[in-house]
């Protein structure tokens, strides 16, 4: 938590604050989802405590210049949306909610650069460690028939589970971040990362989501390609072990999962199955079919509804123009160095590849899946995430 030099980045205790409370961030989350499965109206104080906490990270991120300015920037940007929606008469307060969230990550980003020195901080690890055993930990209690299941068949047998986490999607999207988020700090290490990607993997299983299962796996093969025989060994008996001694609960888990894939692939098509249902198709269409007959929806939006459980959709939809300039500002942080390669005047290093695959990923999931950009599961992963690609911008 010091800087260069060995002076201290603001003030300290402001600096413990935000790293301690990034790192029991997914711990709100659980509590939030075992509170409202029992029922308790308590279930909204871990929601309060999470804006007192963004309100922590904004005062963080505002002591430092680069922080300043994407807290303008992001400002401005949400700002200009509300007051055209409170214009046209569409403000709701859904949608400030919505703001907040999808803000939580790029704020998140900045307090972690503003109170550590580098990605490669202590800090930055244990948010990522504890977050992640927070994460299986959780998805764990779905084998055990405890939380939320993530589908259903017609005679109530739950397939998939989240835990104490409510929103698949958003779990599925923690998933991919945590796994970019520990290949930051274990991409070297002989057993760090095969574990890690152990984990995940089983996380992964335990959620059955598609873009889960896909997403670790694509992350897997760079492994594969990246490290040693011995790590690859190393991750192939972890993942073998686990599959062998859950072997027949993984199996008839799968196999109803896979029931359910089939089936909507035979009723609806593949490509539909895969880009996530008629009924996010159908919302799309109808959105397509508004902005027709009010083109003027393209610039202003209509306030938050997110039936369309498309990232890029449902932002556009909401805020228009600002929503379209979101998405591409995480297109910016994702990879921070496009524009530098594009020009020609910055030559890879042996990690920057490696990063823009996995990046990549991430973007995949961004433009297909829903509930990502205003999930709060992913803020302590994404965070350090995107913090070590601001880190690396300014390494350059």
């Amino acid at each position: 938590m010091t800087a260069r030099g060995g002076r201290w980045i603001g003030v300290p205790l402001l600096g413990l604050m935000v790293n301690v409370a990034l790192s029991s961030w997914l711990v709100l989350d659980s509590l939030q989802g075992f509170l409202s499965s029992r029922g308790s109206g308590l279930a909204v104080l871990p929601r309060a405590v999470k804006v007192v906490l963004f309100l922590l990270f904004l005062v963080a991120s505002l002591r430092r210049p680069s922080g300043a300015r994407m807290a303008l920037a992001v400002g401005t940007l949400f700002a200009s949306s509300l007051v055209v929606l409170l214009l046209r008469g569409e403000l709701d307060p859904r949608t400030v909610e919505i703001v907040v969230k999808l803000s939580m990550p790029l704020v998140a980003a900045t307090a972690v650069l503003a109170v550590n020195t580098t990605h490669d901080d202590p800090w930055c690890r244990r948010i990522v460690a504890i977050n992640a055993a927070v994460l299986v930990a959780n998805l764990v209690l779905s084998w055990l028939g405890m939380g939320v299941p993530t589908y259903l068949t017609e005679d109530g047998v739950p397939i998939g589970g989240s835990g104490f986490f409510y929103a698949g999607n958003e779990v599925s999207a923690a998933i991919l971040f945590c796994t970019a988020a520990l290949m930051v700090f274990y991409r070297d290490s002989t057993i760090g990362l095969p574990a890690s990607l152990a984990a995940m993997v089983f996380s992964a299983t335990a959620l059955l989501s598609r873009a889960a299962l896909g997403g670790t796996a694509v992350m897997g093969l760079l492994f594969v390609f990246r490290r040693s025989k011995v790590q690859f060994l190393a991750l192939c008996l972890v993942v073998g072990g686990l599959g062998w001694r859950f072997w027949e609960l993984v199996a008839a888990t799968f196999q109803l999962a896979w029931n359910r894939w089939t089936f909507l692939a035979a009723e609806y098509g593949t490509s539909v199955s895969l880009l996530g249902g008629i009924k996010r198709l159908e919302e799309i269409r109808k959105y397509l079919s508004s902005i027709s007959y009010d083109p003027t929806l393209l610039v202003t939006g209509r306030g938050w509804s997110g039936a369309a459980e498309n990232n890029l959709v449902d932002l556009v939809q909401a805020f228009g123009i600002f929503g379209l300039a979101l998405f591409v500002a995480w297109i910016a942080l994702l990879f921070p160095t496009l524009p530098r390669l594009l020009l020609g005047r910055f030559l890879l290093r042996r990690d920057d590849a490696f990063f823009a695959i996995v990046s990549a990923i991430l973007l995949v999931t961004l433009t297909i899946a829903g509930h990502v950009v205003q999930s709060t599961l992913i803020v302590p992963f994404a965070g350090v995430y995107l913090a070590r690609n601001l880190e690396r911008v300014r390494e350059a």
